[in-house]
C-alpha cells in the first residue's frame, strides 16, 4: 500500500505525462465560475448546470448564458480557458470549438491532474506524514487530523473518546511489526516528534482503551514523505499562485487537487471548506470534503 503511493509521488514530477493522460476519457476540469451560469447541452448531464471541479470530456457541448465567464483547464496540452458567453463551445482534447459570440483567451498553465490520477485510496495527512485509516473495522473511530502545521515537526493523532476510559495506550510499530513508541494519554489526542521515525519507512499505530471491562481500539499506517516530494508541492504552490488572482476560485480549486494528489489532506481540507462557503449546493465540492474532511462534510449535510 505505502509503496505504490510513494512511487507514483517521488516518480511523477507533474501531470501532463501523454501516455497516462492520452487514457484518460476527461478532457479539462471546470476549475473557476467567474460569473453567470452555463449548461450541459449533451449526454447523461443534459440541461444540468455546469459545476465547479467537474470533470468535462472530449464532446460535451456547454451553453454559456451572455453573462457568463467560466474557466476551464485542459489535461492533455496544459491549457487554461478563460470563456466568455453568450454561446457554445464543444470541448475537444486539448481545445473548445466556439459557436455564437463567445470569446475564449487561452493561456499556458501548469498544475492540474486528470481524473485518473485522483482515483486513489483516502488517506489523512498532518505535516509531512500520510496517515491511512485501518481497512478493517475498529471500535475507535480515527478522527481527521486537525490543528497542526503542514509542514509541522509533530505527528497528531487524534480519535474519537471513550466514554469512561481513564485513560488511552497508543503504540507505534515499524516495518518489521516491532513496537518502537508506546505512551499513555488522559485525552484523546496526542502528539509526536517524527525527528526519529525514517522517511519512506512504513509505520502501523493502535490506540486503545478500557471502559467498564471492554476494551477498544483503532489504528491505520502511516509514511513520512520525503524532502524532494515537498520540494515539488512547494514549487506547484508557487507556481498556481503566480498564475491565479488572489482569494479566486481557479486558485482555492488548483491548490485543492494539488493537495489531494499529494495526499495533503489537511491542506486540501482548508481550501474545499472556503470553496463549500461559496457554493453549499455543490454535489462535487461535498464529495470531494467527504473523501478528505468526513467530520465536516457530516455535519453539513
Amino acid at each position: 500500500m505505502k509503496k505504490f503511493a510513494v512511487t507514483v509521488t517521488g516518480s511523477i514530477l507533474m501531470i501532463f505525462i501523454s501516455s497516462m493522460i492520452c487514457s484518460a476519457k476527461d478532457a479539462a476540469m471546470v476549475v473557476d465560475l467567474k460569473k453567470g451560469r452555463a449548461y450541459y447541452e449533451t449526454g447523461d448531464r443534459q440541461a444540468r448546470e455546469v459545476m465547479l471541479l467537474d470533470f468535462l470530456k472530449t464532446g460535451d457541448k456547454i451553453r454559456l448564458e451572455p453573462d457568463t465567464v467560466l474557466v476551464l483547464n485542459y489535461f492533455l496540452p496544459g491549457v487554461r480557458e478563460e470563456i466568455s458567453g453568450p454561446g457554445k463551445i464543444t470541448l475537444g482534447t486539448d481545445a473548445s470549438e466556439k459557436e455564437g459570440d463567445v470569446k475564449i483567451i487561452a493561456s499556458k498553465t501548469d498544475y492540474l491532474l486528470p481524473k485518473t490520477l485522483l482515483g486513489r485510496e483516502d488517506v489523512q495527512q498532518s505535516g509531512a506524514v500520510v496517515l491511512r485509516g485501518d481497512e478493517q473495522s475498529h471500535n475507535i473511530v480515527i478522527l481527521r487530523l486537525a490543528d497542526t502545521a503542514v509542514r509541522s515537526s509533530q505527528i497528531l493523532f487524534r480519535w474519537q473518546p471513550v466514554k469512561g476510559a481513564g485513560n488511552y495506550m497508543l503504540k507505534i510499530y515499524d516495518t518489521l511489526g516491532s513496537c518502537c513508541f508506546q505512551t499513555t494519554a488522559k485525552e484523546n489526542r496526542l502528539s509526536y516528534d517524527k525527528s526519529d521515525l525514517k522517511p519512506d519507512e512504513l509505520y502501523s499505530w493502535k490506540v486503545s482503551a478500557t471502559a467498564n471491562g471492554k476494551t477498544s481500539e483503532g489504528g491505520g499506517a502511516f509514511f513520512i514523505l520525503d524532502q524532494k516530494t515537498l520540494d515539488k508541492v512547494i514549487r506547484a504552490e508557487k507556481k498556481i499562485r503566480s498564475e491565479c488572482p488572489k482569494d479566486s476560485d481557479e486558485l482555492l480549486t488548483r491548490l485543492a487537487v494539488i493537495y489531494r494528489y499529494y495526499e495533503l489532506n489537511d491542506n486540501a481540507a482548508d481550501m474545499l471548506r472556503e470553496l463549500h462557503r461559496r457554493y453549499p449546493r455543490n454535489g462535487n465540492i461535498q464529495g470531494w470534503l467527504q473523501k478528505v474532511d468526513p467530520v465536516y462534510a457530516q455535519k453539513k449535510q
